[in-house]
């Protein structure tokens, strides 16, 4: 479960690390360009070019070397954020980090590499002034000119890298929103959910179905309960359950049309999860050992087995190698409703009453009840412990946390693409404004001279922001193409939802611009 979050937090990191690395060698290119008449007087004066270089370099990797002692204490402090993305009410994350040396070793020579390789450039640019031309003015302005398209070079690179994450969050984030709001098939709203798990050795058989029976009818009476019900395999909980079944007399089949999802309920389950029955009936007391076998299939499964014949009256038989067992009537055809995961479709399923099994090892119980979650698990335990004192309450949770854990991978995706979205969408405001800030100081002469012979305000505004707008339409351009390719990549991870999702793509290019 741990393993997609993973790779994708390092693609992530890598990519906002390529957008700061970016800022970072912006930022010192500009630096040592603005510095340039500074160097030429050092030069002017006598020191030689390696002390010079040494200078750039010790700043450089002063600079590295601050960042990384408060990148390291961010990451100590926020050590424990992407564990407890994976954190459920009732079952904590297996994650538990500690620091690992090796690691901050390996962060702070990476640290040290990043700050000694963007320092070696304006280092070297330093010491190839020409001392001359570097003393006056109008020589500085030149240059700084020819030198300014690495500079923004460098600003449509992170605006594209910037691009491809926002796209990603807003793919993901969609996706996310898409899986909360989809047709689920029951109603999740203030149902309440513990397992019992008694021990076969104490109640073996038909032992333990008693002793599930005799639960169920003491939370039916608690105070608050409207209803309450249990089943083998709760819904939307990544499990499930299968078994061979055909219509008695098939002798053919399929291994998928054979092999329906199979679950054991009691006979509310369907009033309780408000699960519609649209033909005949669901379960009742009456259906016990001493009843007729009976069944309920859903929608999906009538569709399959049964197309355009009303399913109901008809008998399935078990089709496992070595087992005879007596026909299993349909009495009804409920609803469709997930199962399992929320991602799937709805599969045929078979409905069973659990009094008719042989025995019940462990059961999920669901409450439909208006009372708070605290006051009512207090009651529950308190029935229980009235049956059993030693049989205890496990997972206690509701039907909403329940499906919101098995959105966890969904979840994480969402809160890390955002986040490093977001923070490279800072970055790359970061580059845009210092390269474009820097740009505009080093024209202060131009534009000075364009106003003293008439230019006005407005128009100068204009010619920089037009700078800045093809910047930024440059990255986005390359950014859209990247995303393009690179999102198909993520398809398996979405809901109901393209890669290419236009309305992703417009929102990401529109903010970046």
């Amino acid at each position: 479960i741990y393993a997609k979050p993973i790779y994708l937090l390092l693609a992530l990191a890598g990519l906002v690390l390529l957008i700061a690395c970016a800022n970072l060698a912006n930022l010192l290119l500009a630096r040592s360009s603005a510095r340039q008449r500074e160097m030429s007087l050092r030069l002017a004066m006598g020191a030689s070019r390696s002390r010079v270089m040494r200078q750039v370099l010790t700043e450089a990797m002063l600079l590295a070397a601050i960042g990384g002692a408060a990148g390291f204490l961010l990451g100590y402090g926020g050590r424990n954020f992407i564990p407890s993305l994976f954190d459920s009410s009732w079952h904590p994350s297996s994650v538990n980090p500690q620091m690992d040396w090796p690691v901050f070793a390996f962060a702070f020579v990476i640290t040290l590499i990043t700050g000694l390789l963007f320092g070696v450039a304006p280092a070297w640019r330093c010491t190839r002034t020409d001392v001359n031309s570097g003393l006056k003015e109008s020589g500085r302005m030149s240059t700084s000119r020819h030198k300014a398209f690495l500079a923004k070079g460098l600003v449509v690179f992170q605006v594209s890298l910037s691009l491809l994450l926002l796209v990603g969050a807003g793919l993901f984030l969609r996706t996310l929103m898409n899986l909360r709001t989809t047709t689920i098939g029951f109603d999740p709203e203030h149902i309440f959910l513990f397992d019992l798990a008694p021990p076969r050795s104490r109640y073996p058989a038909q032992q333990s179905i008693a002793l599930f029976e005799h639960i169920a009818e003491k939370m039916g009476s608690l105070p608050g309960v409207q209803s309450a019900t249990l089943s083998a395999e709760p819904l939307l909980a990544h499990s499930m359950d299968r078994n061979c079944f055909r219509p008695t007399g098939d002798p053919a089949g399929s291994a998928e049309r054979d092999s329906p999802w199979t679950n054991q309920v009691g006979a509310t389950f369907f009033e309780t999860l408000r699960i519609p029955i649209a033909f005949g009936r669901g379960f009742t007391a009456r259906d016990n050992q001493h009843a007729p076998k009976v069944a309920v299939v859903n929608q999906q499964f009538a569709k399959d087995v049964f197309p355009n014949v009303n399913p109901i009256g008809k008998t399935l038989t078990s089709c496992r190698l070595g087992e005879i067992s007596a026909p299993i009537e349909i009495v009804g055809v409920s609803a469709d409703a997930k199962y399992s995961s929320i991602r799937e479709r709805v599969p045929p399923t078979v409905y069973f009453p659990y009094l008719q099994s042989d025995e019940a090892q462990r059961m999920t119980f669901e409450l439909k009840t208006a009372a708070s979650t605290p006051s009512i698990t207090a009651e529950i335990r308190e029935a229980v412990r009235s049956v059993d004192k030693d049989l205890p309450l496990l997972d206690v949770r509701t039907q909403t946390q329940q499906i919101e854990a098995t959105l966890t991978n969904e979840r994480v995706f969402a809160t890390l693409t955002t986040g490093f979205g977001l923070l490279a969408l800072i970055l790359a405001s970061i580059g845009i404004y210092g390269i474009m800030s820097y740009t505009v100081s080093r024209r202060t002469n131009e534009i000075g001279i364009r106003m003293a012979l008439g230019a006005r305000s407005t128009p100068v505004l204009s010619m920089v922001l037009r700078e800045t707008l093809l910047l930024a339409l440059l990255g986005v351009v390359a950014g859209l193409t990247a995303a393009a390719a690179l999102t198909r990549l993520a398809a398996s991870m979405l809901y109901n939802l393209k890669p290419t999702d236009p309305l992703t793509f417009c929102s990401a290019a529109l903010l970046l611009v």
